[in-house]
């Protein structure tokens, strides 16, 4: 009887179980693929086939609530299912994906988390694949995605590797992965547009045909099918096609890509209207590889009207397109230099030690560590590099470049560390960590004192929170306190490069000798708090004040740091300041309606303030935007231009450069450049150059820098007329040696080392 009853048990277990549990398993990744790839409407499908064998109401919920893209309640279902049961993989899983778009997101923690729970789950594989993916750590990404196919041979996980192949411009890989896939899933748009895409990149058109076509008939409203469509009608020659193919298109959000493709269709055509399509694509994405050479084509095949070509096959050729492809597209009479390189995978600053020795901070590859590299200009490469904990978030040197402290912050932790370089005589550098003794240090600038044998450690916070309302600490309590009680609520230290010691500064007479501006500008304001009460109550005020207040008050300061001004300004009131002279102790009101209608209400950007001749300049942030000179003592101002767009002021002090704005063309501003001397007054207009989009450099009148919406850079001789120098770098990341002969300048993954001087010397075709 009892065994009878054991067998019968056994048979009501077997039963129980679901016939597809092995399918049903796969379901579930798929769904999770699909949620990868936003094809919601699949995801659905096979999670709800999964859900039926499996059934768990929250998780399921959860899972639905993403495919709804509800990430926000979905998160919520999960959390509640995991405070149950901690261990369940699939509500890991689901969590993961509704917090994989936030800033601070604990995506890849969760999924860690999960594949130690069980490794032998793939969709917690692939779902750190794409996170990693999304960092572009390209190996991380391959070795879990290669994971978490070799768990489930999933065809949906060949999909998601061969979309890291393509990211990596291994679009060969990508076709030999799939190519049996796509003959045995002939119904899958995915396979099809992956193996389109993918043939387009290695310019097969005779085979990628079948499955453009194939995706399209597939997805009859998928818009980047679409636009792969015209760029593949593009390559075979067809532009009215192509033009009618993407004159269909309606996209709600701007579409980079589509805007050049269209310019380049009516390139082709030789329509005008091009232009309108390809400034719009520069204003985006400014060092593109297709986009300057598209523009130099444009105005190459235009005669009418005139451009510098030479500078956009300069920009051609630094945003990564080759000498021989240019050559084919220009004539021979222009200049096509071969510039020397060294490959990064990303560069995050460069500085110069001296004319010829570069320092970069930057990645080699994609996942690798990132490392401060020392690059002899001369040799074109690198000499030696160091490495350390985190990312660098300051480099500082010392006044003969000869002693420098590095300052890192590891973004897991959040924690601070410090690196010491002494340079050798024979010119290499000793590399060390700084023992600091303590965890919690704070993020610091750094400065030296004469002889550089000390640096001086000053808490960053003094210039987040001492200067702009409220001035006040919140500990980790949330408990707020005022600043202004002393230099004692911020870490101050000094460093020996003698004996290696790292120690507290307390004595406040060896903080006043410490050489830096933001110690001498909170010592200022603290001390004029005390003694003026006008000065006082605005800080008293402003510590009452939190983020969200509709009243703020600031501090500036002067060139000098002779003065202060403490301002309020709320939605009543633009601007009520007190100007504080450290010399005298003497305090001056203003109010803007000292220089504004008195019914007229415009928020204030102050520009300039300059004690010395206690003059403001301040620009409002209205229509108008007029930018006004206001002298605080004698109470005069002028109202110098509107429209204002920019300026610079000179050495000298008497004259600045403004400009104003004219009106906007082909999404760039058509501006208008004015020389503005103060005594004498006078205002001077340069109409030769609408185009002029920045002021890099305006030294002196003999050095006057411009940057133009043409990427040029452009130099103002003593006759105010402009010559070209050499392509504008702005958007990218570049530096100047101290002799300005040579510049490190970071385009598209690779540093240029070039010598200023003779790179851009052929001067054929550089005059507009």
């Amino acid at each position: 009887m009892k065994r009878t009853i054991l067998i019968t048990i056994i048979i009501l277990i077997f039963l129980s179980i679901p016939s597809s549990g092995y399918s049903a398993s796969y379901d579930f990744e798929k769904g999770v693929v699909y949620l990868l790839l936003e094809d919601y409407q699949q995801s659905k499908v096979h999670l709800g086939e999964y859900f039926k064998d499996y059934p768990n109401p929250i998780v399921r919920r959860g899972f639905m609530l993403l495919a709804d893209k509800d990430k926000k309640k979905a998160k919520k279902e999960f959390q509640s299912y995991l405070n149950m049961n901690f261990r369940s993989l699939h509500a890991i899983v689901g969590i993961s994906l509704s917090l994989s778009d936030l800033k601070e997101s604990t995506s890849k923690e969760n999924l860690m988390k999960a594949v130690r729970f069980n490794k032998g789950f793939s969709s917690s594989y692939a779902c750190l694949g794409i996170e990693y993916l999304k960092e572009k750590n390209y190996p991380m990404a391959e070795k879990y995605l290669l994971s978490a196919r070799r768990i489930s041979n999933l065809m949906e996980y060949r999909i998601l590797l061969g979309e890291l192949f393509l990211r990596i411009g291994q679009p060969g890989k990508t076709v030999s992965l799939i190519e049996n896939d796509v003959v045995n899933h002939p119904d899958n748009f995915f396979l099809n547009h992956l193996m389109a895409r993918s043939l387009f990149k290695l310019n097969r058109l005779g085979a990628m045909g079948k499955y453009i076509l194939i995706s399209k008939e597939l997805n009859r409203t998928n818009k980047d099918v679409q636009l792969l469509y015209a760029n593949y009608l593009l390559k075979k020659g067809e532009p009215k096609v192509a033009r009618d193919v993407l004159k269909s298109l309606r996209y709600k959000e701007t579409n980079p890509e589509y805007i050049k493709t269209y310019g380049k269709a009516l390139l082709t055509l030789g329509n005008k209207r091009s232009k309108t399509y390809l400034y719009q694509y520069f204003t985006i994405d400014n060092w593109d590889k297709d986009i300057n050479r598209l523009l130099g084509l444009y105005y190459f095949r235009n005669k009418t009207e005139k451009s510098n070509i030479q500078n956009w096959i300069y920009r051609s050729i630094l945003s990564g397109n080759s000498v021989e492809s240019l050559k084919k597209d220009f004539s021979p009479e222009y200049h096509f230099p071969v510039l020397a390189s060294l490959r990064f995978f990303d560069l995050k600053n460069v500085f110069w030690i001296d004319n010829n020795r570069l320092f970069v901070v930057g990645v080699m590859y994609s996942g690798g560590a990132e490392k401060l590299f020392l690059i002899d200009f001369s040799k074109k490469k690198i000499v030696a590099s160091y490495s350390y904990d985190g990312i660098i978030d300051g480099v500082y040197f010392s006044s003969n470049r000869d002693r420098i402290i590095l300052e890192t912050e590891n973004p897991s932790s959040k924690r601070t560390k410090l690196y010491a370089m002494i340079k050798n005589p024979n010119g290499s550098f000793q590399f060390r960590g700084i023992y600091t003794g303590r965890n919690d240090i704070p993020a610091f600038d750094v400065v030296f004192n004469s002889s550089g044998t000390e640096a001086y450690f000053v808490d960053k916070k003094i210039e987040k929170i001492a200067f702009d309302s409220p001035f006040s600490i919140v500990n980790r309590f949330g408990e707020k306190r005022p600043v202004y009680t002393g230099l004692s609520n911020f870490g101050l230290y000094k460093y020996n490069f003698v004996n290696r010691r790292f120690t507290f500064l307390e004595d406040i007479e060896e903080i006043n000798k410490i050489n830096s501006d933001s110690i001498k500008k909170f010592l200022m304001v603290y001390n004029a708090a005390a003694i003026t009460k006008e000065v006082g109550k605005l800080i008293t005020k402003g510590e009452k004040l939190d983020s969200f207040s509709s009243e703020i008050i600031r501090i500036v300061f002067s060139k000098n740091l002779g003065s202060f001004m403490i301002y309020l300004a709320d939605l009543k009131n633009a601007f009520q300041a007190v100007i504080f002279d450290d010399e005298t102790g003497r305090i001056i009101k203003i109010d803007s309606t000292m220089f504004l209608d008195a019914d007229r209400f415009a928020e204030l950007d102050i520009i300039d303030f300059d004690s010395d001749k206690a003059n403001l300049l301040l620009s409002t942030k209205d229509k108008r935007r007029e930018l006004i000179m206001f002298n605080y003592k004698s109470k005069l101002y002028r109202k110098l231009v509107e429209n204002y767009y920019s300026s610079c002021f000179g050495s000298n002090n008497k004259n600045f450069y403004v400009l104003t704005e004219r009106n906007k063309r082909y999404f760039l501003t058509e501006t208008l450049l004015k020389i503005i001397s103060i005594k004498p007054f006078w205002i001077e207009e340069l109409p030769s150059r609408r185009d002029l989009k920045s002021v890099v450099n305006c030294s002196d009148i003999f050095t006057l820098r411009m940057s133009t919406n043409g990427g040029e850079s452009l130099e103002m001789g003593p006759d105010n007329k402009f010559i070209y120098t050499s392509p504008s770098f702005d958007g990218s990341i570049f530096g100047f040696s101290s002799d300005l002969k040579n510049v490190a300048i970071f385009v598209n993954m690779r540093l240029f080392l070039i010598e200023n001087n003779s790179a851009w010397a052929r001067k054929t075709h550089l005059k507009k």
